[in-house]
């Protein structure tokens, strides 16, 4: 029921999140245990499974701002090696997002962060195509896998 409120409430506020978002530099982690990666379904989203992560902190380094975000987000304390930076976009918003990488040999013990995480997944890259998931996120995977 929480998760199709924050649908809702993402239907109607997006005009605003959009305009928001433009101006926001974004930080995103794969987190990778085995042949796995760790997804999320943010609560106030449409429904789409992304990786975990955050808009930066006015002045925060990105490699802090990742920390900070998968430590609230899912109540783990990992570093992480950034990969990429590239142009986001998700339908109507571009914004420039930090990508980062963390391998871990064994599933960490997740604390979501209410009102924010909806739902984790670990699933199989190439379970990726029947899962609904961004465009971009799918390429990023093909690229660095």
């Amino acid at each position: 029921m929480m998760d199709l409120t924050g649908r809702i409430v993402y239907l109607f506020l997006y005009p605003v999140i959009a305009l928001y978002l433009r101006k926001d530099e974004r930080t995103r982690v794969i987190i990778r245990c085995r042949d796995e990666i760790l997804l999320v379904r943010h609560w106030l989203g449409n429904g789409h499974w992304d990786l975990p992560g955050g808009g930066l902190h006015r002045g925060e380094n990105p490699a802090k701002g990742i920390q900070r975000e998968i430590r609230e987000e899912l109540g783990i304390d990992l570093s992480a090696q950034l990969i990429d930076k590239r142009q986001y976009r998700r339908g109507l918003v571009r914004y420039p997002a930090y990508y980062f990488r963390m391998e871990v040999n064994e599933k960490p013990s997740l604390k979501l962060q209410r009102f924010e995480i909806a739902q984790v997944q670990w699933c199989k890259t190439k379970d990726l195509e029947h899962m609904k998931v961004y465009p971009q996120l799918k390429q990023l995977l093909r690229e660095i896998s």
